[in-house]
């Protein structure tokens, strides 16, 4: 009876080892997807990035062009003014 217990504590003991070593290994498979899926994250906020500041240098452009086009109406709106003003004096 005794040797049955022994080899009963002896089994106990070695599915519990086992055990723990297949959650060690699962927790680091787990880890290890874990930092994979954070990287692909990471690769995409930095095209999400890249793209944001390509757009807002666009943005940018748009707006200085917007200014320059407005300034040169304003120009030609004068242009006209004189040209008219040119010709009554005529």
């Amino acid at each position: 009876m005794t040797e049955a217990i022994v080899v009963a504590l002896i089994t106990v003991a070695g599915s519990i080892i086992v055990q723990l070593l297949i959650s060690k290994n699962n927790a680091k498979k787990q880890e290890i997807a874990d930092a994979v899926r954070q990287q692909r994250i990471d690769d995409q906020l930095d095209v999400i990035r890249t793209r944001l500041d390509e757009h807002n240098g666009y943005a940018r452009m748009f707006s200085d062009m917007t200014d320059s086009i407005q300034n040169m109406a304003l120009t030609v709106t004068e242009l006209k003014k004189d040209i008219e003003y040119i010709r009554k004096d005529r």
